[in-house]
């Protein structure tokens, strides 16, 4: 399951962060295979994507989060 297709409150664990032109921004924001996240909010209309790793809340695009797949 990609990121982008997650409802809010889910909880889960970065499988994979698939080869793009994002990849290491979102490394850089901790989003690694194994972490776990909570998704805590989806913007109507194909606005950002909040997460919750660990300690920090990033919002990404919904196109980013396409290349984030879940266990």
């Amino acid at each position: 399951m990609k990121l982008s297709e997650c409802n809010t409150s889910f909880k889960g664990e970065i499988k994979e962060v698939l080869e793009s032109e994002f990849d290491s921004k979102l490394m850089e924001y901790g989003i690694i295979p194994g972490a776990e996240l909570v998704v805590l909010n989806k913007a109507p209309f194909n606005g950002p994507i909040y997460i919750s790793i660990g300690s920090q809340k990033i919002a990404i695009r919904k196109e980013e989060a396409s290349f984030i797949t879940l266990k």
